[in-house]
């Protein structure tokens, strides 16, 4: 049986991560460390990151990622939607590096979602609540999903 640890992003700062990859197109170096140093390249114009390092986030997969201050073509900090708990900018650090541990495990690393699965959860979650404002990644030892389904019970923006 797995057991599903959930995390739940807020859908308004989403929609931008999503907006941005679907006017993209062309490829990203993702996938392992192994396999950027290849210069391995992956189509990207369909994913979001979800990243594991100090905290757990959503961002852009995209050649051209989309940045945390679009005005400033030049900065490197890229937007970054944060899991509910697991930002260390705004919540206690010790508490998102314990909670970052037991969800993500100790290492940092890089996965990728479906935006159309995304999108799907999002359509079907304000069919039943149109006020939603939640998109739900369920992580096990060894899978990163997007369910279909909202998850009951889940503690929601």
């Amino acid at each position: 049986m797995q057991i599903f640890k959930h995390l739940t992003f807020k859908r308004s700062d989403v929609l931008p991560l999503l907006q941005h990859t679907a006017q993209r197109t062309g490829t990203c170096l993702l996938g392992t460390y192994s396999e950027q140093e290849l210069g391995t390249r992956y189509q990207a114009k369909d994913t979001l990151a979800i990243a594991g390092d100090q905290g757990v986030y959503l961002t852009t997969a995209t050649e051209e990622p989309l940045r945390a201050n679009p005005d400033d073509p030049d900065s490197s900090t890229l937007r970054a939607v944060y899991a509910q708990g697991l930002n260390p900018g705004e919540d206690d650090s010790g508490d998102v590096s314990y909670r970052k541990r037991s969800i993500w495990g100790g290492d940092d690393g890089v996965d990728h979602l479906q935006v159309s699965e995304i999108q799907e959860q999002i359509e079907r979650s304000l069919e039943r609540d149109p006020n939603s404002d939640t998109v739900v990644v369920a992580i096990t030892e060894t899978t990163i999903e997007v369910p279909r389904e909202m998850p009951e019970g889940l503690l929601r923006w």
